[in-house]
């Protein structure tokens, strides 16, 4: 099974060790550092190499964030983003890509009426867990109306 579930005590006692976050990613090695880098800061982590996974174990408990690449062979993390969220509205969503065609998907999405915010990779750690505290500390849902 691709997924593992890590809990460490808070490091950052502005985290919440309660807060449970979704790492997908088709790259096995990437979906467990980012796991780890997270689970170090205070969360609680699942991390997938295949997004179908992540939706079958989302069932069993719903995640306050999914983190997932964008270009994945069998989903694209845009997919599973809107899925997600419309299981769970209110999961928070961050996606991260290193390729360029992920503009053209995303634009395609606005035309949906939905936002996500992306990440390119490579992404500092640092750098990553300040957009996450700032999402996670935002009201509402991952999915936001997009306007212009």
């Amino acid at each position: 099974m691709s997924q593992a579930f890590q809990r460490l005590s808070p490091t950052d006692e502005s985290v919440d060790s309660q807060l449970l976050v979704f790492v997908v990613d088709d790259e096995r090695l990437i979906a467990m550092t980012l796991s780890l880098i997270l689970t170090h800061a205070g969360f609680s982590t699942a991390w997938f190499t295949v997004p179908e996974e992540a939706l079958r174990a989302s069932v069993r408990t719903a995640p306050h964030l999914l983190l997932s690449d964008v270009a994945m062979p069998t989903m694209s993390g845009v997919h599973l983003a809107i899925t997600m969220t419309s299981r769970w509205p209110t999961c928070k969503v961050l996606l991260l890509s290193g390729q360029a065609e992920t503009a053209d998907l995303l634009c395609e999405t606005r035309g949906l009426g939905f936002s996500f915010r992306l990440l390119s990779k490579p992404i500092d750690p640092s750098c990553l867990l300040m957009e996450i505290r700032t999402i996670l500390s935002q009201p509402g849902g991952r999915i936001f109306p997009y306007t212009e």
